[in-house]
């Protein structure tokens, strides 16, 4: 393995030869695009203007299609990093970039609906899954920068050279820090669910903080809740198991309601948080039909709320 090969952690079959290959189609894409290279590096084209092509990510997608192929992959990279946007978020300083920063939930095929929609083959290696042993349905946790005119989702590319852990601390606190327009209690059937809303893309991620949606409130025995679409945040917090089920069903139907109708849509299912911990409560098949798993976490809850006393000091007041 060359030098090259092992400073870029290139994907088994590709040699130096195709590394050459795909410089020389970057350096072309680039010129037509304004961005003169003036230095090629083993791991990065460095443009007249001081921004850096980096070639890993390129590599890695040249390496899933076809030879033929890699002009319009390189292409594309290239016109990312020629956008105005993109290249401003690559390329800010450090406390700039952690200041625009924010944590996102999206659906579980999202990621791959955003490279088809712009002809892409964007990766985002660093994405988290909610539920991680949810995989396929899980909604994903996604960096963005949040812009006066747009809202940037984050690519691996953005974050060449980044503290990576840095940069979730301050997209976390960042997105609970978001103020929600509205705060509403809906009753029905003797249960109590709380409504979060506002416009902002980043309502649903505030699930990702509970105690700071909550402004010190206690969730002693967790929080059941659905995110349905990315401007809210539907929860219940547990005070006895009847209004518990009782709620995790209204929430399963509304969250199920409300995603189909979205047009920024997360996730139809039901999950529980505990002690920073997630739990998917539920699964939907092709005919609509919801299946509710009781089980770890929820279930211990379950069983020690069934013999206890409602305490009426824990239902939430009216935002």
């Amino acid at each position: 393995m060359s030098t090259s090969e092992a400073e870029l952690g290139l994907p088994e079959g590709m040699e130096e030869a195709d590394l050459d290959e795909i410089r020389s189609i970057a350096v072309e894409a680039l010129a037509e695009m304004g961005k003169r290279t003036v230095r090629i590096e083993p791991s990065a084209l460095v443009l007249d203007d001081g921004g850096l092509f980096f070639l890993a990510d390129v590599a890695h997608a040249c390496a899933r299609v076809e030879r033929s192929e890699w002009p319009s992959v390189v292409a594309h990279y290239a016109r990312v990093m020629a956008a105005p946007s993109a290249l401003e978020s690559a390329q800010l300083p450090d406390a700039e970039f952690l200041r625009l920063t924010r944590a996102r939930l999206v659906g579980p095929d999202a990621l791959n609906a955003l490279n088809a929609q712009d002809g892409s083959a964007q990766s985002y290696r660093y994405a988290r899954a909610l539920v991680p042993d949810r995989a396929g349905t899980s909604p994903l946790i996604v960096l963005c920068h949040d812009l006066p005119e747009t809202v940037i989702t984050l690519a691996d590319l953005h974050l060449k050279g980044r503290d990576l852990e840095a940069v979730w601390a301050s997209a976390l606190a960042n997105t609970a820090a978001e103020p929600t327009q509205s705060h509403d209690v809906l009753e029905q059937d003797g249960a109590q669910i709380e409504l979060f809303r506002s416009d902002s893309f980043f309502t649903a991620a505030k699930a990702l903080d509970f105690p700071a949606l909550l402004d010190g409130r206690a969730a002693e025995h967790g929080v059941v809740f659905a995110v349905p679409l990315q401007q809210i945040v539907l929860l219940h917090l547990p005070r006895d198991a009847g209004e518990t089920a009782t709620s995790l069903n209204i929430l399963a139907h509304l969250s199920r309601e409300w995603h189909e109708q979205a047009a920024k849509p997360v996730s139809p299912e039901v999950f529980y948080w505990k002690d920073g911990v997630y739990q998917q409560l539920t699964t939907q098949n092709e005919d609509g039909d919801i299946a509710v798993h009781v089980e770890g976490a929820f279930f211990d809850t379950l069983n020690a709320l069934a013999d206890g006393p409602r305490d009426p000091d824990e239902r939430p007041g009216r935002g």
